[in-house]
């Protein structure tokens, strides 16, 4: 179960505390103008926030990740684009993966 899953436009979520999910917010498109700003994350399974594909204008700040097994922060353009979206003032604490944040429009290549 994810802590926020779904699309969602001129929303804001702030202040909550999310723990021992398997995302803490994953955000498909469309989604338009979106905030979540003072969250704080921890002990997930998978990604701590993860846009993916079509999120525009929304803006994750102020925020403290940590225990992530995947992304901390992640874009994912996978289907359409993800545009004019900003990740800032956030704390990600160990991660599972090496990488504190991902934008990735394509697979990657070794």
């Amino acid at each position: 179960m994810n802590g926020i899953n779904g699309g969602f436009s001129n929303s804001t979520f702030s202040n909550m505390w999310i723990q021992n999910t398997k995302v803490g917010a994953w955000i498909v498109g469309p989604s338009t103008n979106l905030t979540l700003t003072d969250m704080r994350i921890q002990d997930t399974t998978a990604d701590g926030i993860n846009f993916d594909g079509g999120v525009t204008d929304s803006t994750v700040s102020n925020s403290f990740l940590r225990n992530t097994q995947d992304d901390g922060l992640a874009i994912w353009s996978q289907n359409s684009p993800d545009a004019n979206d900003t990740f800032t003032q956030n704390t990600v604490d160990s991660p599972g993966w090496p990488t504190t944040s991902a934008c990735t429009a394509a697979p990657a290549t070794p």
